[in-house]
């Protein structure tokens, strides 16, 4: 936001973050479990009541965060302040582009139900296709309406007059302007549900690192005419996030080994068009640091480190989509991972920072029970 006297997105999150995700932690196994739901700010919250209600059948506790806000700041303080207390966050829609930073903020786990993920700036034949609906008043017509009267029907059933009575009318902006999302976000542990092929892409992106991913054959609001279903899904997405035990972690730098490749590396340095944030943490220019081998003794399981051209196969192709520098962590049969590049390169060498995200995400289901 520009405007003079309105808050911005970050400053909210700022205000609203606090010490609440250092140390809140799900009591999965021991009781039920507390659930926000956050729909999309184009449809109204009633669409995820009857999810609600399934949930609480199964001895959960789920809200539904209200709406009517109109810009991103607004929606994200909604968001957050309808989400303290709850154990898993449930965007839906357009609202899965704050889910990341509304369970940041209130140390919950996320999953994400048919949802758009944080991500690059929307791409202009989408801009065109949400300026089209644009009205005079400089509100965009009801998303009901911009739909084929059967393509509606399709996705609604019998659900139609639920969607459309009080239907919200939000500015243009409040799509294009992106919400802030967490550093690292995609590296944790979070759970995905789609409901068809719409929203395939993420549902990709959030299997590629290491999200529990399952696929639903519905519409994009099946949570509405399918709530009993959606909900089993949910349950499943957690009980996988549970059940997942990281046995080994692998930080992958970026750069070849062995004395060509580390003297192409020395070289590129030099010339200040290489840098590799892991090496800056694990070593000196001289040799390793201490600091690094006293931090993984303390670590509950086995850590390598590798160069690029080390890479089996596998990694290999884990890294290829998710790029290098990166801490990767293996659970079961899937990578995922545990410290992004972005979040290396912010560390400025240090291995406390390292090891305390480490044990951070232990606690958020990297090795035991999910937040």
């Amino acid at each position: 936001m520009t405007l003079s006297g309105v808050a911005t997105a970050d400053n909210v999150m700022n205000s609203l973050t606090g010490s609440v995700r250092a140390g809140r932690r799900a009591a999965w196994h021991h009781r039920g479990m507390r659930f926000c739901l956050l729909p999309s700010p184009l449809t109204v919250p009633a669409v995820a009541e009857p999810l609600a209600e399934r949930l609480r059948s199964r001895g959960h506790e789920a809200v539904v965060a209200p709406g009517g806000a109109t810009d991103v700041a607004e929606v994200l303080a909604g968001f957050v302040a309808a989400a303290r207390g709850a154990d898993v966050v449930v965007p839906h829609s357009n609202a899965g582009r704050f889910g990341p930073a509304v369970a940041d903020a209130v140390g919950a786990t996320l999953v994400c139900l048919d949802a758009l993920l944080p991500g690059p700036e929307p791409h202009p034949d989408w801009v065109e296709v949400l300026s089209s609906h644009e009205q005079p008043d400089g509100l965009l017509a009801p998303w009901s309406t911009w739909w084929p009267r059967a393509d509606l029907e399709a996705v609604v059933g019998d659900h139609k007059d639920l969607l459309t009575t009080d239907e919200p009318r939000v500015p243009l902006r409040l799509l294009l302007e992106q919400p802030p999302a967490p550093p690292g976000w995609l590296g944790r542990r979070s759970g995905y549900v789609a409901f068809g092929p719409a929203y395939a892409d993420q549902a990709a992106t959030a299997e590629t690192h290491g999200w529990e991913v399952r696929r639903l054959d519905g519409e994009h609001l099946h949570l509405l005419t399918a709530p009993d279903e959606v909900a089993d899904a949910i349950l499943d997405v957690l009980d996988g996030l549970r059940d997942t035990h990281v046995t080994e972690l692998v930080g992958v730098y970026d750069a070849d080994g062995g004395l060509l490749g580390e003297a192409a590396y020395l070289w590129g340095r030099i010339r200040g068009s290489r840098h590799c944030s892991l090496c800056d943490i694990t070593h000196s220019p001289w040799r390793r640091k201490p600091a690094w081998d006293a931090m993984v003794a303390e670590l509950e399981v086995p850590v390598r480190l590798l160069h690029l051209n080390e890479l089996d196969d596998e990694l290999a192709g884990v890294v290829g989509r998710v790029g290098a520098p990166v801490v990767l962590g293996r659970a079961g049969d899937r990578w995922s991972v545990v410290a992004s590049g972005e979040e290396l390169d912010a560390m400025g060498g240090s291995v406390d920072r390292l090891g305390a995200l480490l044990r951070e995400r232990w606690g958020q289901g990297a090795g035991a029970d999910p937040t």
